[in-house]
């Protein structure tokens, strides 16, 4: 007996977080919750930062979102309406960054809707590949440091090229 926990032990130690995440719906709720706080508190920010102001945390905290939604509807269905605002919506977020991380305030009414469609994508399919968490976690870091360029999403040119399989934006 003994020795069966023991290769259990080792078994779940193996287990990555996200891998364990993935096999515990009560796990899957809290971190669905605790997106919904974090992003409740990035969508009023949104709207509360002045125009020009430095804002490198909500940007990074857009990108990952965005880029994931973007990501996941351009995989599931290439060329949807949602999938474009979204994508469009990334490309705001890392011009935004490439200029110096500094707010548009005019842009808040967009990025919040585009936002919120990609945290209901997020929420609907809560498990999703780890290299594409990976990426996006990549992609928000750099938007963080203001290290991020345009030409690190892809264009608009994704909807009229074919597909690559396993392509992120």
């Amino acid at each position: 007996m003994s020795a069966a926990r023991s290769n259990t032990s080792r078994r779940r130690a193996a287990m990555t977080r996200h891998r364990l995440v993935q096999c515990n719906p009560v796990a899957v709720a809290v971190s669905r919750q605790a997106m919904r706080e974090a992003k409740l508190d990035m969508h009023i920010g949104i709207y509360d930062l002045a125009h020009g102001a430095p804002c490198g945390d909500h940007l990074a905290c857009l990108a990952y979102t965005l880029a994931m939604g973007a990501s996941v509807e351009a995989r599931d269905r290439l060329g949807s309406a949602d999938g474009k605002q979204m994508h469009a919506a990334l490309r705001t977020v890392v011009a935004m960054s490439a200029a110096g991380n500094r707010w548009d305030a005019a842009q808040a009414p967009v990025l919040f809707a585009a936002d919120k469609k990609a945290e209901a994508l997020m929420l609907a399919q809560p498990i999703q590949p780890q290299a594409l968490a990976e990426a996006c976690e990549a992609l928000s870091r750099r938007v963080r440091a203001g290290t991020v360029a345009l030409g690190d999403v892809a264009g608009p040119e994704i909807y009229t090229a074919p597909a690559v399989a396993g392509e992120a934006l």
